[in-house]
């Protein structure tokens, strides 16, 4: 009700609750869920480009600013990985392989991005529940907690593609026949998005449903180790069977690194386009599905986190 002040010549004068000095009812914020039918709100995204960028730089200085060696370690981890591969698998099994080149390259190829892949699920995957206090205090476009760290893996394997390239040379300079494809500028882009396209779809398919359940947390690790058996990693893909290649290839990370061999390393190795084409595909849908579930289960997160 207005409150009456004195009359000034005769006029009386009303007053606000405002203008007494009492606050103004507050209006509560309503945060809804993205409208439309893309499952990816790429215009959110953009307009949080600066805040993906900072959790993404955040991501790699956790990791590495505060060791004695740093970067140093994005070398170390697969260095020391191929060392143990070449001694149990080449020296001791004697796994064979299609090509006189030395067994730590080969393998090399497939560490580098099996690793990537592992290490971009695994911490994608847990990146809603780390950040739970985030998560339920403030509004944050949720997809940026397991993209942020997916590109922050991606980084690392930038940054040991360098040592991969130091490796090739120096075999080259040895004598060894590194020939690579002269396609292997455009492959190995290719190559590189198709992995953090699968790593990235399995990710928001992990992420939305550890935060329900926590079972998946002691899973995944189960599933990256068997994955790792199941990907030409220690092997070549020429020595899969022809009749069950099409199965493994439901894996895309064996498309990726057929790829990766066949541009880098030259014959024998072989594209498989079959292979790749089943692979992009399956890559694809992990990435629309993982998205669309990710979108219809982002109102349970604050509530369970």
């Amino acid at each position: 009700m207005s409150q009456h002040a004195p009359s000034v010549d005769g006029i009386s004068t009303a007053t606000s609750p405002a203008d007494s000095g009492s606050a103004p009812a507050p209006h509560p914020l309503v945060i809804e869920p993205a409208s439309g039918w893309m499952p990816i709100d790429l215009a959110e995204l953009r307009d949080r480009s600066d805040l993906l960028l900072y959790m993404t730089i955040k991501a790699v200085k956790t990791r590495y600013v505060q060791s004695a060696l740093g970067f140093t370690w994005a070398f170390i981890q697969p260095l020391m990985t191929i060392i143990v591969f070449t001694i149990v698998f080449s020296r001791v099994a004697k796994i064979p392989m299609p090509s006189d080149l030395p067994y730590p390259l080969i393998a090399f190829c497939g560490i580098l991005f099996w690793s990537f892949f592992a290490q971009s699920l695994t911490a994608a995957s847990s990146s809603l529940v780390s950040n739970r206090e985030m998560l339920t205090k403030i509004y944050i476009p949720r997809l940026i907690f397991p993209l942020s760290q997916s590109l922050a893996k991606l980084v690392d394997l930038m940054i040991t593609l360098v040592l991969l390239g130091v490796l090739m040379v120096g075999f080259r300079i040895a004598g060894e026949p590194v020939s690579p494809r002269p396609e292997a500028v455009l492959v190995l882009p290719a190559m590189i998005l198709l992995a953090f396209v699968a790593s990235l779809g399995l990710s928001l398919w992990f992420s939305a449903l550890s935060v329900q359940y926590r079972d998946v947390a002691y899973g995944l690790p189960f599933v990256v180790q068997i994955g790792m058996y199941l990907t030409p990693i220690i092997y070549s893909t020429e020595m899969i069977p022809a009749a069950i290649r099409p199965i493994f290839a439901l894996n895309p990370m064996l498309a990726v690194i057929t790829g990766v061999r066949a541009s880098l390393l030259g014959p024998p190795f072989l594209y498989h386009p079959a292979l790749l084409v089943e692979g992009t595909v399956v890559a694809v849908a992990l990435l629309v599905s993982g998205a669309i579930f990710f979108r219809r289960s982002e109102h349970l997160f604050a509530d369970v986190a």
